[in-house]
């Protein structure tokens, strides 16, 4: 076990996987845009114009409100506009900067640290306000992880009954929603069961670093996931929720298509956003999903009669629309924190 421990600490791991993944991306990227014709995708786009991307912006805007509706139903001690903050700094985090998923979840954690109120700051010690942040803002990413899968298997359904050349990517996609419904499964257990999971692995680690942080974080964030699991009504509604935050992104791609004058009817959308979503979410690993989006979205693309071009710059208009709300978001931050350190100092 401490092997393992020492495994995932390595430099290696920590600092050279991530630009991997990344230029590998970017490389897949850069092939996918010219072998489809780089004037075509720009013309395409063209057809949106400045006001049909703004009007794109705005949607994605209101989509900002429903998920920070959903962290809330299961975080009362955060503050609507602290959630809402910390939630767009962690999809920005994860969209704008070269890390994986993973890495945009710790820093909407550490969003949410800084974020809480002067009054409610002073109420709480550091420890507190950690463990807080920290158990929010991964039961919200569970109950997103879960009404993605539902998502996900309603578009396969809608694929199953609708379109019968879609049986390859019924086929591969339904695996890896199961696969990741097996590992949702499984992170679920471990937050209903923090302390016995611990203690089982205490026994099995020697090194007394591991040890004490395990002893000392655990067991307040298993009195957090508990506090919070011991209300289903509120799970519910969250859960309810982000699907509706998940259909709404089905209706951005749906009003994006049509700006690039290429409608497709709104079944065939929900489908394209939950097969997308299901490849995508098999390559988590890979920072703002550089090439994967890409490369999916040409692929079904063909499935609904969309051409290679115009694919390829929805992909284009989603980037440019999480940029551009993401790339304010996490300057602003780094300016108040900025602020903040030099008033503290």
């Amino acid at each position: 076990m401490d092997n393992f421990f020492y495994f995932i600490e390595k430099p290696f791991l920590k600092k050279s996987l991530p630009p991997l993944f990344f230029a590998i991306g970017s490389a897949c990227f850069i092939f996918l845009a010219i072998n489809n014709n780089i004037n075509a995708i720009f013309k395409a786009l063209l057809r949106v114009g400045f006001l049909g991307f703004f009007f794109l912006l705005f949607l994605s805007l209101i989509n900002y409100l429903i998920l920070a509706l959903a962290w809330k139903s299961i975080s009362k001690k955060l503050n609507f506009f602290q959630i809402i903050l910390s939630r767009m700094i962690r999809d920005s985090a994860g969209s704008c900067l070269p890390l994986s998923q993973i890495g945009g979840i710790l820093i909407g954690t550490y969003a949410t640290i800084t974020l809480f109120q002067k009054k409610k700051a002073h109420e709480l010690t550091d420890a507190e306000k950690e463990n807080l942040a920290a158990t929010s803002n991964l039961m919200d990413v569970t109950l997103e992880a879960i009404a993605q899968v539902l998502f996900i298997f309603t578009a396969l359904f809608l694929l199953l009954i609708s379109h019968q050349n879609g049986d390859v990517y019924f086929k591969t996609v339904g695996v890896s929603a199961l696969l990741l419904s097996l590992g949702l499964y499984l992170f679920i257990l471990i937050q209903r069961n923090l302390q016995t999971t611990t203690n089982f692995l205490n026994k099995y680690i020697t090194s007394k670093k591991w040890k004490n942080l395990l002893k000392e974080k655990i067991s307040q964030l298993n009195y957090q996931f508990l506090e919070i699991w011991k209300n289903p009504h509120n799970i519910l509604k969250g859960i309810f929720l982000h699907y509706i935050a998940w259909t709404y992104s089905a209706f951005l791609t749906w009003t994006a298509l049509h700006l690039l004058k290429m409608p497709i009817s709104w079944k065939d959308c929900f489908i394209f956003e939950g097969i997308s979503c299901g490849i995508i979410s098999t390559f988590f690993f890979v920072p703002t999903s550089i090439g994967i989006q890409e490369g999916a979205y040409i692929s079904l693309g063909y499935l609904f009669g969309v051409p290679a071009e115009v694919s390829f710059s929805l992909s284009l208009l989603r980037r440019g629309r999480e940029i551009f709300i993401g790339a304010p978001i996490l300057l602003l931050w780094e300016i108040r924190q900025l602020i903040k350190n030099s008033q503290q100092k």
